[in-house]
């Protein structure tokens, strides 16, 4: 994918450039009421932004590699491929409330910082050159290829359309009380469709690192950590079940149960966070697991030291846990923090030359 600023063309001129064709092709083969096109000035203003705050990371094409993408615990997302992790919509491509809420509130257990400090009017323009970004990219893609004679300006018109225009919202049906034959079907699903990758007790070992798009290997999410990246709240969280997360090894779960089934999931997993059934879940691996250093392909309980696991009988009650033992989760929040306090001086350096 060629860079945005080639040839002495700056990537204002060209996203600006393409905003009109962009929405002609989207509004013609969408089916969707078409958005009004943005004005020149709200795409410079969420540009200067970006590069203000965002190109660090994110590049100052977009492409993923900033000056400090080595910092961050994954490599920042690439906005040329137009995917995004976290959307409402049944299609998976977000909304702009969506990339908006990304920004204002972060992604927690990740590298991206929430940016809450800034004004609505700012988090819009920056959400809209950022799926701007995205748009003129594919765009590129597809006229290599219509010129190859790949495929025709209508198919091309199609396949944008279908990878930037918004999809309905998920439809998240009322939360149902927990009762414990709910309860125990949640845990039922959880073990089969979810503990292969995140662990039967949601610490995610090690060796269930799956590669995304791009080619990066990320171990899942720890869910026991409580650590979320579209939040931990339940609405965020059959969103996540029922979606999947694009462009990730999290796969879409909307038609293989049904929401019920997805809700009774959700509050295994909040029940995991907080801790309520861990004793259980460490004493059926304990039960079943040699205690000592066993190759990290097993299911553990507990940290990961060097490629490996250590399985440990789980402390007595009251017991306090050991001197100097953080646990994934303390890890992840001192990456974050040390993360975030990195990007921050670089800003304010950069700000200062």
């Amino acid at each position: 994918m060629p860079r945005l600023q080639e040839r002495g063309v700056s990537a204002r001129g060209r996203i600006v450039g393409h905003i009109c064709a962009s929405a002609v092709v989207l509004g013609a083969f969408s089916g969707h009421a078409q958005e009004p096109v943005p004005d020149s000035q709200r795409i410079e203003h969420g540009e200067r932004l970006f590069h203000l705050y965002c190109a660090t990371c994110h590049g100052r094409t977009g492409d993923g590699w900033g000056e400090r993408h080595d910092i961050t615990y994954a490599r920042p997302r690439s906005f040329l491929s137009a995917r995004f992790k976290l959307a409402t919509t049944k299609n998976r491509v977000p909304s702009d409330s969506d990339i908006e809420r990304t920004i204002r509130l972060g992604m927690p257990g990740s590298g991206m910082p929430s940016w809450s400090q800034l004004s609505p009017a700012e988090i819009a323009a920056l959400a809209r050159f950022v799926r701007q970004l995205g748009i003129e990219a594919l765009r590129v893609a597809l006229a290599r290829e219509i010129a190859a004679g790949e495929i025709d300006s209508v198919e091309a018109a199609s396949r944008l359309a279908e990878r930037t225009i918004p999809g309905a919202p998920v439809a998240v049906p009322a939360e149902p009380p927990v009762d414990p034959e709910r309860r125990q079907r949640g845990e039922r699903i959880y073990r089969e469709a979810c503990a292969p990758c995140h662990g039967l007790d949601g610490r995610s070992p090690q060796a269930a690192a799956k590669s995304d798009f791009e080619g990066n290997w990320l171990p899942p999410t720890s869910l026991a950590a409580g650590i979320f990246k579209g939040g931990g709240d339940g609405r965020q969280l059959f969103i996540r079940l029922a979606t999947g997360m694009e462009g990730t090894g999290m796969p879409a779960y909307d038609s293989a149960y049904s929401g019920d089934e997805l809700w009774d999931v959700v509050h295994h997993v909040q029940a995991l966070a907080r801790g309520e059934i861990a004793s259980e879940i460490t004493a059926e691996i304990s039960a079943t697991k040699p205690v000592g250093e066993v190759p990290i392909e097993v299911v553990a309980a507990n940290d990961t030291v060097r490629g490996r696991v250590l399985l440990e009988p789980p402390p007595a009650a009251g017991s306090a846990r050991p001197a100097g033992r953080f646990g994934l989760g303390g890890w992840i929040a001192l990456g974050v923090l040390l993360a975030g306090a990195a990007l921050l001086l670089s800003m304010f350096l950069r700000r200062r030359a």
